[in-house]
């Protein structure tokens, strides 16, 4: 038996658990229920009501562990919708294949501050602690019906900001709402040194500040398009520049996406280069091509640049295609 535990969310602890669950031992009842024992040092472990440890505090612990089968499941996606920071949110969970009611509870790792999980299986409130990693937050759900039958399922849920804010290799693309305030936290110099302050060249969008310290906060009170830079220095002198592009939406926002070429007219042997940007989409898929001698596709990020050399003559279409999106492709001309 392999059991993965994904550690994130917001300053998830402690990190030093291993990532699998190996069983020592295995036993088959005649009546098909399968026990599996060993010893574990993943830091939730999804079928025990509230881990196998109290708080967490020690490495490892033994397991017993009966698996049978059940119709009972839960059927709610692994990845739940996103909770915008410091805004309400509910979602309902669901199962199916017991009889009901059912009645839900979390056993494992821990909600987002601010949210919590009614035993209806309504998953509320206002998350009020910023993301600060890329996996979301972890947690187990337990869910038992009229028969006393169990299912649980581990689930996903990300914490972001209003709207979309992405940082890629010194490039940032943000899309807001007009009229929503937001309060978000720059990203900071790589090992930096002492105390790290701000400056800022271009044009935010009029009602959002940048402070020395690296925040950019306010409520953007007119639709548009906003690029500037902010440059970033630490007390030793090591210097950084965060190159931003902010849309705001008039309303609620929409799928968008851009894509240009630069040059758009070549020869045999000249570079040129794709830059693309999207906004409120969680993928983006790259189409046609052609110019450098093979087709352009395959997932790519929701932002980005991608250089070719044209090796064949002719007159070549680049697209983007989003989950809900799609950007008219540029013309290369080889």
């Amino acid at each position: 038996m392999l059991y993965g535990t994904y550690l994130g969310g917001y300053e998830t602890t402690p990190r030093n658990y291993a990532p699998l669950t190996i069983g020592s031992g295995i036993t088959n009842t005649p009546l098909g229920t399968i026990y599996v024992s060993g010893r574990t040092e993943a830091a939730s472990f999804p079928v025990t009501d509230a881990g196998l440890r109290s708080g967490m505090g020690e490495i490892g612990d033994g397991f017993i562990v009966a698996f049978a089968d059940s119709a009972l499941t839960v059927t709610s996606p692994s990845l739940l919708p996103v909770a915008p920071l410091a805004l309400p949110y509910s979602v309902s969970l669901s199962a199916s294949g017991g009889m009901p009611p059912y009645t839900w509870s979390q056993v494992g790792f821990t909600l987002p501050t601010g949210l919590t999980l009614n035993a209806s299986g309504v998953l509320s409130g206002t998350a009020t602690n910023p993301q600060q990693e890329g996996t979301g937050y972890q947690f187990t759900v337990k869910v038992t019906d009229a028969k006393a039958n169990v299912a649980y399922k581990s689930l996903f849920l990300n914490v972001l900001y209003p709207g979309q804010i992405e940082c890629n290799g010194g490039n940032c693309l943000a899309a807001l709402t007009l009229a929503t305030t937001i309060s978000y936290q720059l990203p900071v110099l790589a090992r930096g040194v002492g105390t790290q302050t701000g400056t800022v060249s271009g044009t935010p969008p009029p009602g959002l500040t940048i402070s020395s310290s690296g925040v950019m906060a306010g409520t953007p009170t007119q639709a548009g398009e906003y690029a500037f830079a902010v440059h970033l220095a630490d007390a030793a002198g090591h210097a950084g520049t965060l190159n931003w592009d902010v849309l705001v939406f008039q309303g609620a926002a929409v799928s968008s996406a851009t894509l240009t070429v630069t040059p758009a007219s070549v020869t045999v042997g000249q570079q040129f280069t794709l830059r693309w940007g999207s906004f409120y989409t969680s993928g983006c898929t790259a189409g046609g091509g052609g110019g450098n001698g093979s087709p352009w596709s395959g997932m790519v990020p929701i932002f980005g640049t991608a250089t070719q050399t044209a090796s064949t003559t002719g007159s070549f279409v680049y697209v983007i295609t989003l989950l809900t999106a799609y950007a008219a492709g540029p013309t290369v001309v080889v």
